[in-house]
């Protein structure tokens, strides 16, 4: 039995009653888990194999890959699956870091990373996007993407982005305006598509709709 601690990041309902999860491991990476049967009315993993459920996963190995057998659940970021503004933004940071994440060997500081912008999107009391667009800049610059290419575009959107990251200051005391962080959004995600070829799909229907 392997036991891992991780999130799922990804899920695709399989055969009749199963679920394949795309879960990012810490010390592992990604790796795919088949859970049997999750889709079962009656199954006792049919809570814990979901998008954004993150805990220790107990796995064995089978010749056509993992297979779960049980979940200890830490964190089900309830308030993102009862609230669009934050399912939405913590789908945008999901998406960003699963396209990292694919192209890494060690991803645990990502990890890391996403977990806690997920824990001030679920908690947070402020717009669900100014934590998204946190975890965008901050994941820029460890990528070596230098945000600051924004101030050709706007100076304003360059500073908030610039208190986000560097500032030690709570987040509550940052002014900002929901246009502003949407605009922040669009410009790394222009930065993002330039430097390293990455285009983030979610963004155009998110900010339609919060």
């Amino acid at each position: 039995m392997l036991t891992v601690k991780g999130i799922i990041i990804r899920v695709v309902d399989y055969k009749e009653k199963d679920r394949l999860l795309t879960i990012a491991a810490l010390d592992k990476g990604l790796i795919c888990v088949n859970a049997k049967g999750a889709r079962g009315e009656k199954a006792k993993l049919k809570g814990y194999v979901n998008l954004l459920t993150f805990g220790d996963f107990h796995l064995t190995q089978a010749k056509t890959g993992y297979i779960l057998r049980g979940v200890d659940c830490k964190e089900s970021f309830f308030n993102l699956w009862t609230d669009t503004a934050k399912y939405s933004a913590g789908i945008l940071c999901i998406e960003l870091f699963e396209k990292i994440a694919r192209e890494q060997d060690d991803i645990n500081s990502e990890i890391t990373l996403l977990l806690n912008a997920l824990k001030d999107i679920n908690y947070g009391n402020n717009y669900a996007l100014l934590y998204a667009l946190k975890f965008m800049a901050i994941t820029m610059s460890d990528l070596g993407i230098e945000y600051k290419e924004i101030t050709k575009y706007d100076v304003d959107i360059y500073e908030l982005i610039n208190k986000l990251v560097k500032n030690n200051a709570n987040i509550d005391d940052i002014a900002y305006s929901e246009n502003n962080v949407k605009k922040g959004i669009q410009l790394l995600n222009l930065l993002l598509k330039n430097a390293v070829n990455i285009n983030l799909r979610v963004i155009p229907q998110i900010l339609k709709t919060i």
